[in-house]
């Protein structure tokens, strides 16, 4: 049997006395913490039991005896953003096997859990998605490498949000159809005009494509107008919006480079320079994640296939490019052959000066990558990365094939912590690690 209680009258006045002296929003937030510590605010199935080797945190499953989703890793692909910060609160896409469906799901940070909002983001289990929050909207992209027009199209869609609910809803007309399917992953920036941009590569040429009146109406997309821009159909692109330009990063596994090319904002959609970032033999791979400065510069952590070519246990497989203001590229060694790093992605921590690179090590029995997420951590002043693996940041002893590090888009700080997600696909399982962030001692300091 049920009880009902009532707030005393003076109880009553007081609740509203606080929440006209804080305001509706900052009250919700309020309630919303409390709520968290106590989880009341509910979660997903996790476990946060570990042996003495773990590190990070196992979440729940997102598949039924192992079979993932997709066939692929559901925090892929490689440019792709799974992870955004809003309003306190880390938030990402993740697959709700019940439903069989990706929804929008809100970090829990004392119970260290995921609570599904209910949002629903793609029904189709193949999809791969790519979110940007721009601080008004939340956009997200979602294809699937299908070559069915229909299963397999790029869909984008523009959620709102609510403070006081804390949750995301889909605006009017939306998700609306980019192009049709069969395509390597989609990836989105959005420009100082307010344009959206979207890149992807489809049986080896790379496309751009971008918003027209409105966020519901998109530009046919046209291959990038530069030399170079017919690669190998396993390449793949990225792009990022950065001092008043959109770059577009992209592997060239036929001409061994790693192209990029900048539209600044403003000018006509067929505008565009191309540079070469790094070329040599075996020195290009799908492989690409790119960050940007408040300064100009941009950053890209990127894979070769020395491992494939020459093999030689010293030769740098996984390397972190710099462009700085001027146009001039530099390379900087994150990891050699020996280390066996794949599926790296770069975060910026610009209050502190710091960088920091994450990747999969080492390769599993499986025959594929997997097993555990490494970081190392550079000064953004003299970027040095140290030998070896680096330092573990997702390791679990139940799921040794953990790949797939993904996080966000934004530039980080001491407010926002730094969080990456990753996955299993043989145990299938989510994992997920946060830490706090801090100014780094020297450039040789590397999370130590």
């Amino acid at each position: 049997m049920s009880r009902r209680y009532r707030l005393p009258l003076p109880c009553v006045g007081l609740a509203l006395a606080v929440i006209v002296a804080l305001g509706v929003g900052t009250a919700a937030a309020l309630m919303w913490q409390r709520a968290d510590r106590s989880g009341e605010a509910g979660s997903e199935s996790a476990s946060a039991t570990s042996t003495d080797d773990d590190v990070g945190y196992r979440d729940f499953s997102f598949s039924a005896d192992g079979v993932t989703p997709a066939g692929y890793g559901p925090t892929g692909a490689k440019p792709q953003s799974k992870l955004w910060f809003n309003d306190g609160v880390w938030w990402s896409v993740l697959f709700n096997r019940a439903a069989e469906e990706y929804r929008i799901y809100r970090y829990n940070k004392y119970t260290r859990t995921w609570r599904d909002t209910g949002t629903v983001v793609d029904r189709r289990n193949r999809s791969m998605a790519d979110t940007l929050w721009d601080g008004v909207y939340l956009y997200v992209v979602s294809a699937t490498p299908d070559v069915d027009a229909g299963y397999g199209s790029a869909e984008f869609s523009r959620y709102s949000y609510d403070r006081s609910s804390r949750s995301y809803s889909l605006d009017a007309g939306f998700p609306v159809t980019i192009t049709g399917g069969g395509m390597e992953a989609i990836v989105l920036a959005k420009d100082t005009t307010g344009k959206v941009w979207a890149t992807y590569t489809r049986h080896g040429e790379v496309y751009v494509t971008h918003t027209l009146n409105s966020d519901l109406s998109w530009a046919k997309p046209f291959v990038l107008p530069v030399e170079g821009s017919t690669a190998d159909p396993e390449d793949i692109s990225a792009i990022i919006a950065f001092d008043g330009r959109i770059g577009v990063m992209w592997s060239n596994q036929l001409d061994d480079a790693f192209y990029f090319a900048i539209h600044k904002d403003g000018e006509p959609e067929d505008a565009w320079e191309a540079s070469t970032a790094l070329q040599g033999p075996g020195m290009a791979n799908d492989h690409i994640n790119l960050k940007a400065d408040s300064d100009g510069r941009v950053y890209a952590a990127v894979k070769t296939r020395r491992d494939r070519v020459d093999r030689a246990p010293d030769a740098p497989e996984t390397l972190l490019l710099v462009r700085d203001p001027g146009g001039d590229w530099t390379g900087h060694t994150f990891g050699r052959v020996s280390d066996d790093h794949t599926r790296p992605i770069v975060l910026l921590d610009e209050e502190h000066h710091s960088l920091y690179v994450f990747a999969t090590a080492p390769r599993v029995t499986n025959g594929k990558h997997g097993g555990k997420i490494f970081y190392k951590v550079t000064s953004m002043d003299g970027i040095s990365f140290e030998e070896g693996p680096g330092t573990p940041f997702i390791r679990r002893s139940t799921d040794p094939n953990v790949n797939d590090a993904t996080s966000t888009k934004q530039n980080l700080s001491g407010t926002t912590g730094l969080m990456v997600a990753a996955s299993d696909n043989v145990s299938g399982y989510y994992f997920h690690n946060f830490m706090d962030l801090k100014p780094v001692p020297d450039a040789s300091a590397n999370g130590k």
